[in-house]
């Protein structure tokens, strides 16, 4: 869930797309300019697939481009736009309105001529989400990880896909100028919540989550410096639960990349897709609520320091 305040009453900033749902200056006695959420709803449509994807598909005017992979869950967002003047009130009704539209969307999203995204994406989100999470803060029980989140706060996101244009309506305000808006996003992977920070296990280690409880799918990277292995084998395991995938590195040259995209199954040599490199195995899964140690073995001509897992702590709330 999305903490609107803090302990303190004070107003946690929410953001998508350059756009402060919640500004942290609002509240006070003085007139400012900007956005406030009043109330954070979730929702779950009846025949979800035929009645919202299909619909945003036949008259999104372009959504068709983000082909949503999964989602279970619609975010809604109530509150109201203050300003000073009347000018700057339709500027933020302009500003918001622009940056949901889906010609917008994607020419920020960065998709070529294909409808794909450039590598490389944040590690294992859909491609239609990547550059553009809600971020938020949720405030939860101090005693989850006291050391780095003393305060309770743990900055989080979701990864949405704007389901309407918002259409905000003029409102009567003490002071100033307002109207009240609602935003609606559908949330991929059935509005899980993600770790604002992408964290990054080198060589062999151990993955511990701090808070999560969800499995994700993490992005594997490596730099060769001359013709690999051909067994190349990363091993996850946790308890009873063990993958191994393997790679054949024999064809590559001095200084060739390798990303593998665990969520999508893809490869990709020095940025370009190649599904040479695979040669049999699982994909691994970072399982949460619990440890998972992670192993490589025919490492031969990997450049030290350059294998590497990136991924993101998630749960399901």
């Amino acid at each position: 869930m999305i903490s609107i305040f803090d302990d303190e009453g004070n107003r946690l900033e929410m953001t998508w797309n350059g756009i402060n749902f919640n500004s942290p200056t609002l509240g006070r006695m003085e007139v400012p300019t900007g956005l406030r959420v009043d109330n954070v709803g979730f929702s779950t449509p009846t025949n979800f697939h035929s009645e919202v994807i299909n619909d945003l598909i036949k008259n999104g005017g372009g959504l068709e481009l983000y082909n949503p992979l999964v989602g279970t869950r619609v975010l809604n967002l109530r509150g109201s736009i203050r300003a000073e003047k009347e000018s700057a009130l339709q500027s933020q009704i302009v500003t918001m309105q622009r940056k949901f539209h889906p010609l917008y969307l994607q020419s920020v999203l960065g998709l070529n001529h294909a409808g794909t995204l450039t590598w490389p994406p944040p590690a294992g989100l859909p491609n239609w989400v990547r550059a553009h999470p809600i971020t938020f803060t949720r405030c939860m029980p101090r005693s989850i990880d006291q050391a780095s989140h003393a305060d309770g706060l743990f900055e989080l996101q979701y990864h949405p896909l704007p389901l309407q244009l918002p259409d905000p309506i003029r409102a009567d305000v003490q002071q100033g100028y307002g109207a009240d808006f609602e935003a609606q996003f559908l949330l991929a992977d059935g509005g899980r919540s993600f770790d604002q920070t992408e964290k990054t296990l080198v060589g062999d280690g151990t993955v511990t989550w701090v808070w999560g409880q969800a499995p994700v799918w993490p992005v594997i990277e490596l730099t060769v410096s001359g013709a690999g292995s051909a067994t190349c084998t990363i091993t996850t395991t946790q308890g009873h639960m063990a993958t191994a995938l393997v790679l054949d590195l024999s064809a590559l040259s001095a200084s060739d990349t390798v990303s593998v995209d665990t969520r999508t199954h893809t490869i990709y040599v020095n940025n370009i897709y190649n599904m040479s490199v695979f040669a049999s195995g699982e994909y691994p899964v970072l399982r949460g609520n619990g440890a998972t140690t992670v192993a490589w073995t025919n490492t031969t001509n990997i450049t030290s320091s350059t294998n590497l897992l990136r991924y993101r702590e998630s749960d399901y709330i």
